[in-house]
């Protein structure tokens, strides 16, 4: 059911897709949108339809012919193709500026100096969160504000943390799990990464090992190493659900 008391009626739209309408036909589609809004979906057979309306069943069908191209159905249930496709805009809107406004006042409560605050708003992608999860509580917020970031740095501190102090190498090697190569070598090329270049590899890993559970398959540490292979897009099996998808670091479940 739609929390939203209304939805977007774009009369323009409206006027030319029922102007070959009958009344009776323009009446049932009304009718029925309004419906469908209120309880989430409609009923897939006429005679409920017929009589959500107000219609006999001979009526309904003889109107139905014509209107019935709007709807569609899935899992059982009818929607209005129109109605889903207004409703899914507006509830991304709504969950984006709810987002945007938690955030907002989560880091009024952070004791965060300028420099830290500039790191935080510059991280916040409120797409990215929301692919991630629809709903954030404050609580959840308040805890990516504390954890996503990459660094947080002393206010008198005017460079930013360098990779050793970030995360060792050791972390890499362990989280990866292909140890193929010289650990020498793999080392000194993990070292001269930056502090923010390291947590984004050990964020990509996880989500990397679900794509690609088989370890042979995997790439090569130094091939991941030098090809910056954890900006390339993660591509899931269509079986993979969204839900599984997971970004960890120290061995700690996180969600940002």
């Amino acid at each position: 059911m739609n929390k939203s008391p209304a939805f977007l009626f774009y009369s323009k739209d409206w006027l030319t897709d029922t102007r070959e309408f009958t009344d009776s036909e323009v009446r049932i589609l009304i009718d029925l949108m309004c419906y469908n809004h209120v309880n989430g979906s409609l009923p897939v057979e006429t005679e409920r339809l017929a009589r959500l309306v107000g219609f006999s069943k001979e009526g309904f069908e003889k109107n139905w012919e014509s209107i019935k191209h709007k709807f569609e159905v899935d899992d059982g249930k009818l929607f209005n193709r129109k109605l889903g496709k207004v409703m899914g805009e507006y509830n991304k809107k709504r969950l984006k500026n709810k987002l945007i406004g938690t955030f907002a006042h989560v880091v009024t409560k952070l004791d965060l100096n300028k420099k830290n605050l500039k790191i935080l708003k510059d991280r916040f992608d409120v797409d990215k969160l929301l692919s991630i999860n629809s709903e954030w509580s404050t609580k959840q917020l308040t805890e990516w504000c504390k954890n996503g970031t990459p660094f947080i740095v002393n206010e008198d501190v005017e460079e930013e943390v360098t990779g050793n102090e970030m995360v060792s190498f050791e972390e890499f090697w362990n989280l990866y799990d292909k140890k193929v190569g010289k650990k020498d070598k793999l080392k000194n090329i993990w070292d001269e990464l930056t502090a923010e270049e390291q947590l984004l590899i050990m964020e990509y890993i996880p989500n990397y090992k679900i794509a690609q559970p088989t370890k042979k398959y995997r790439k090569n540490p130094q091939t991941f190493l030098n090809n910056k292979s954890w900006n390339d897009e993660i591509i899931y099996d269509d079986k993979l659900a969204v839900g599984q998808k997971i970004i960890k670091h120290d061995d700690k479940e996180r969600h940002w």
